[in-house]
């Protein structure tokens, strides 16, 4: 082991094996201290391969995969972690008997004030659709336990104690494990901590990349890469049992049934999340209790810390979110059915018409050109040609031969059987008259024929008759490469630049720019091209969705607390790509964006959700909130004046009307043909307009992200 480092702070050395004494009890550590500017050095950098590997370094320089990095040089925590992996031996014990749960469970309850839970299910689905294998229990940072559920009785016996106990439970990312309790149960724990959420307050970052929240981005150090021996999330598959250390059954079964790479994974779970909530609970709360806050969050002039925010604002939420998830909205699949029609129909007639347009035509008759060579061109080398060499005495050729002119089927013809064939052909192939005319023109004929055969079974002649079978032929909206292609074609420009190539690349909210700022039919494609984007997630992801995470007429969410580094309620719709259909839309639909403004099934999309009976469904939107809660901030009297109603009209000012007419003023004044006013009839005038004229509307709405930056986050830079 290697700690390198840019500079070596004092007293390093001393601290790092006093954490490996206090936290883990480890009095005799080796490692190695190295300053970076004392190694080799040539034209690859510094040379680190002669060093005792691992390599913990605050040198952003190195490449190699196999360094463990920290933030700088002070990160004393990192290095304990990692010396501390290479002495560490986690335990895991396991049963599955309902007798030895019952003596661990009554054991925690009397010893322990806090352990660490977690459940271990076939996949990632909601409940409804899943299945619990196991659960594990850490109680120390090296210790724990495994309940594997071998029958519904051990399940049922320890969901019940989960939410009977008063012990504090740890649990990492509780709103998937716990969805399981609730649904089981119909309650909930008493007492639950969650140690992603605490992680996610004090690792939040506006980088995403910097915000770690997964178990494996906050304890790998420590635990290495536990998930090694788990050869998949079956409990019966045993494929890789071999080699399996620190696992230790407790019971009279058989345990060799079951996946022990699995198991222990599970078990140094429940270690990694006990270790994660000691490393972030670090603090109580300030103030110890609720209270409204009375300044800007940025200010914070109460003094809250990062503890106060989780323990009053996300941990109270759980339970309701919990609740959310699992109670669902009532969606009418009828309507679905109906949305799954429009979007398909909207879709094909939207294609049809991009792939009319004369640029996108001439584009694509290239594409398609360039296409089907480069797909024909190995077909056309591959095509078998017939090599007339006349006959071959072969079974195959003389089998085909007497079959195809004897009118005959024989598996397979001999030499000898031809003296007993009672016509010509076999009569000239029995005296082996191979030269004659009629033999050499069977012999051509078998060769067109199994050269025919070869090229059928291959589907060379198809491929070539019909490459649109096999290839993309016309405007494909999914091709990025392609639209990339094209966007350049048409002479488009971006500002913005891919990352990895350094070339312009087109996102969405490129394309939604480029929409405003061309012309004529490159603009035309644009617009079209985000309506058929919009209506791809549309197929390939919410209705499926519909479908796939709705159960008795109720539609289940997924939802995260930490998602946004805003502190908003974020939704996830379970798009990982290592998670295969049909089961990636039973993970529950993204319960915070739904596509409901769209200009062309929005609305159908809304009449979908509806209410159950005797139920109804209502709306609620404050009017202007933002400028009234900035009025109320600034004291500012003129916004405040402005947010009354008129003296003399009686009538109100639209704000944020108001404030388009001041960044826009040229596009107003245009469009309604005479001056700005500051007056409150000029700005009715201006507002009733965006009732009926969408550039009106579109101006007002353009308005209200730059008076929210200037409101809230952004300052001004000078050039």
């Amino acid at each position: 082991m290697t700690i390198l480092l840019t500079q070596l702070p004092e007293n390093f050395e001393a601290d790092i094996r006093k954490q490996l004494l206090d936290r883990f009890g480890i009095d005799k550590a080796h490692f190695n201290l190295k300053l970076i500017h004392e190694l080799p050095y040539s034209d690859l950098g510094y040379e680190i391969y002669h060093l005792p590997q691992p390599v913990v370094t605050d040198y952003w320089g190195i490449k190699d995969a196999g360094i463990i990095r920290v933030e700088d040089c002070c990160d004393i925590n990192t290095a304990v972690e990692a010396i501390a992996s290479q002495y560490i031996e986690p335990i895991v014990y396991f049963c599955d008997e309902l007798e030895v749960a019952k003596r661990w469970l009554s054991r925690y309850d009397s010893d322990f004030h806090t352990v660490a839970v977690d459940f271990e299910s076939k996949d990632l689905t909601l409940p409804h659709f899943n299945k619990l294998s196991m659960i594990s229990i850490g109680w120390n940072l090296l210790k724990s336990t495994v309940i594997v559920f071998a029958n519904e009785e051990i399940q049922t016996y320890v969901l019940n104690w989960l939410v009977t106990t008063k012990l504090k439970q740890v649990w990492h990312n509780s709103l998937f494990d716990l969805k399981f309790v609730k649904y089981h149960t119909k309650s909930l724990p008493s007492n639950i901590e969650d140690s992603q959420l605490l992680a996610a307050v004090y690792n939040n970052n506006v980088d995403e990349h910097k915000r770690k929240s997964g178990l494996k981005q906050l304890a790998g150090v420590l635990y290495q890469d536990w998930a090694n021996d788990k050869s998949s999330f079956d409990l019966f598959d045993t494929s890789t049992n071999e080699g399996i250390t620190n696992l230790h059954y407790v019971g009279e079964g058989d345990p060799s049934i079951y996946n022990l790479g699995l198991i222990k994974y599970a078990g140094i779970d429940a270690m990694a999340t006990k270790y994660v909530w000691e490393k972030y609970a670090f603090e109580e709360a300030y103030p110890k209790e609720w209270i409204m806050p009375t300044s800007e969050p940025r200010d914070n002039t109460e003094g809250f810390n990062q503890r106060y925010y989780y323990e009053f604002i996300l941990k109270p939420a759980i339970p309701v979110v919990i609740e959310m998830i699992m109670n669902g909205q009532a969606i009418d699949l009828s309507k679905v059915d109906k949305l799954k029609a429009e979007v398909e129909a909207f879709n094909e007639q939207t294609l049809a018409t991009i792939s009319e347009i004369s640029i996108v035509k001439k584009f694509q008759d290239k594409v398609d050109k360039e296409r089907t060579d480069k797909f024909l061109e190995p077909v056309y080398k591959a095509m078998k040609e017939p090599k007339y060499g006349g006959y071959k005495n072969t079974v195959g050729m003389r089998t085909w031969i007497i079959n195809t002119y004897c009118g005959t089927n024989y598996e397979k013809v001999t030499a000898a059987m031809l003296k007993d064939i009672n016509h010509p052909i076999a009569q000239l192939l029995h005296n082996k008259e191979f030269d004659h005319a009629d033999v050499k023109a069977a012999a051509d004929a078998y060769e067109d024929a199994d050269c025919l055969r070869q090229n059928i079974a291959a589907n060379r002649i198809d491929k070539i008759n019909h490459p649109e079978k096999y290839i993309q032929i016309g405007f494909n909206p999914w091709n990025y490469q392609q639209l990339k292609q094209m966007w350049l074609e048409f002479g488009l420009e971006s500002y913005a630049v891919s990352k990895t190539t350094g070339e312009m690349s087109f996102s969405s909210k490129v394309l939604e720019e480029l929409a405003k700022t061309s012309t004529g039919e490159p603009q035309q494609v644009i617009k079209l091209y985000l309506e058929v984007a919009q209506s791809k997630n549309m197929i390939t992801q919410y209705i499926p969705k519909y479908y796939g995470s709705t159960v008795n007429g109720r539609l289940h969410y997924s939802l995260r607390l930490f998602g946004t580094f805003t502190g908003r309620l974020s939704g996830k719709a379970g798009d990982d790509k290592s998670i295969d259909a049909p089961m990636k839309h039973q993970m529950g639909a993204n319960g915070v964006t739904q596509p409901v403004g769209h200009k062309v099934y929005g609305k159908t999309v809304k009449s979908m959700f509806i209410a159950p009976p005797g139920r109804i469904l209502a709306a609620v939107d404050y009017n202007g909130l933002e400028n009234h809660i900035n009025a109320c901030l600034t004291k500012d009297e003129t916004t405040i004046k402005l947010l009354s109603p008129d003296p003399e009209t009686g009538l109100m000012w639209d704000m944020h009307t108001l404030h388009s007419t001041i960044y826009f003023r040229e596009q107003w004044e245009e469009l309604i043909g005479k001056p700005f006013e500051n007056t409150i009839h000029y700005n009715k005038l201006c507002y009733d307009l965006t009732e009926t004229e969408p550039k009106a509307k579109r101006l007002r709405n353009d308005s209200k992200p730059i008076t929210f930056k200037l409101a809230l986050t952004t300052t001004h830079i000078a050039a």
